[in-house]
């Protein structure tokens, strides 16, 4: 064996070695770049579902508030005694067992 090939050799797998944890180097960086950009698109996903779901209530909300405008306008509008049970909003005192609700006379218009 020569001392220059022996030499040689050694300085070879040297360089081998470093290229090797150069590319696997890399291939860690492109793990963790496409990691980080999966998590990214989970995140923004979450992110329009809670945008979504918050759109959502603020609907019912002004659903439920114009309901409300409007049996408070029909209670303003009409006499007392000629609300009923079905002007009442979808859980409000038409909800209420009968032993807890204010009795309402229904008075029968003859046309």
């Amino acid at each position: 064996m020569n001392f220059k090939s022996l030499k040689k050799f050694v300085a070879d797998q040297r360089v081998r070695a470093q290229a090797i944890r150069d590319i696997n180097e890399a291939e860690l960086e492109i793990q963790r770049a496409q990691s980080a950009a999966s998590r990214r698109e989970t995140e923004e996903r979450q992110d329009l579902q809670m945008k979504d779901q918050r759109n959502q209530v603020w609907l019912e909300l002004d659903r439920l508030h114009a309901q409300s405008m409007i049996a408070d306008a029909k209670r303003r509008a009409l006499p007392s005694a000629t609300v009923t049970s079905e002007d009442a909003l979808p859980g409000s005192a038409a909800d209420v067992p009968m032993i807890e609700q204010i009795k309402v006379r229904r008075i029968e218009r003859t046309s």
